[in-house]
């Protein structure tokens, strides 16, 4: 089961359930990452972003002390995951999210593209990839998780970061959160992101124990996209010589 098993999130939200912030009482969701029905036959490409901006259902944590109401949100969590097809299936929505007009999801796009890995064309492009967050709570009114909530779901989100990673085995990851966000979870990893590129686009480059390539790009919201994309080719091309 991509994202790990119900017992880690379990783990997971009981253990936040126990920390104290702003955030404590107000309505936060949970994500669990997401695979395409393509994705294992070739394994290409996971692309990780730092946190889901507004997702499914929510909840409080404090309500995740009580086991009866914590087993319940984690059913509905597990229960009520999307395909990742709905990248396409809403991309240019008047009704709904639309996610041409997200920045993360144009890159992602295009690197599907200039990697050769599917034809955009098609609406099931999505399918071909997998998509994770380093962060797995977040505000369910949109925006990053704060500081605070940060710090407290850190230790946990490094795990299922872990599981989802040696579960899914991908030839290459993308993250396109910026070298300051995974800098943390690289090293949990066990990374070593030797590649440091000064005034490039390609932040850090590396390989995971896993055998999985990884590169590290900055968010892409408000910057040259064409640029961050042309630095994770190049920077995958150098890593597979």
């Amino acid at each position: 089961m991509i994202g790990g098993t119900k017992e880690l999130y379990r783990e997971f939200l009981e253990n936040l359930s126990t920390k104290q912030g702003r955030w404590y009482r107000s309505e936060l969701t949970c994500f669990i990452s997401l695979k395409g029905r393509e994705f294992y036959k070739r394994r290409e490409l996971l692309v990780v972003g730092r946190a889901v901006n507004g997702w499914l259902c929510s909840d409080q944590a404090e309500n995740w002390k009580a086991p009866e109401k914590r087993d319940e949100f984690i059913e509905k969590i597990f229960k009520d995951k999307t395909p990742i097809t709905w990248v396409s299936e809403q991309w240019g929505s008047a009704e709904k999210y639309n996610t041409k007009r997200s920045a993360f999801w144009r890159v992602a796009r295009e690197l599907v593209r200039k990697l050769e890995i599917a034809d955009i064309g098609n609406n099931d492009w999505p399918s071909h990839i997998a998509w994770s967050n380093l962060y797995k709570v977040a505000p369910a009114a949109g925006g990053n998780p704060s500081e605070t909530l940060k710090e407290a779901e850190f230790q946990y989100c490094t795990k299922i970061l872990s599981t989802e990673i040696m579960e899914l085995k991908p030839r290459r990851i993308a993250f396109l959160t910026g070298l300051k966000w995974a800098e943390q979870f690289l090293g949990a990893l066990g990374a070593d992101p030797s590649g440091r590129y000064a005034n490039c686009r390609l932040e850090a480059s590396g390989r995971l124990s896993s055998e999985s390539n990884f590169v590290v790009l900055p968010h892409p919201q408000g910057k040259p996209e064409s640029e961050i994309v042309d630095a994770a080719v190049h920077g995958f091309a150098r890593l597979s010589q």
